[in-house]
């Protein structure tokens, strides 16, 4: 996404969008991306969900996250 990113030319107001498809990893990575990039766009997909696809699951994932290095 950086080097994407670092492509576009501003001179001819190129914009990015990103769409977070996939894993929820992915979209906190898009988010965390996003963050720190403010001009660029994001767009979300709305998927109808399946009954029962998360069943008995309970899985936590836990980033830490640090703007600053």
């Amino acid at each position: 996404l950086e080097k994407i990113y670092k492509s576009l030319d501003r001179n001819s107001r190129e914009r990015m969008f990103v769409a977070p498809i996939g894993t929820k990893p992915n979209g906190i990575g898009v988010a965390l991306f996003v963050a720190t990039h403010l001009d660029i766009g994001i767009l979300y997909d709305h998927p109808v969900r399946k009954l029962a696809r998360s069943l008995r699951t309970a899985r936590w994932h836990l980033y830490n996250v640090d703007f600053n290095g």
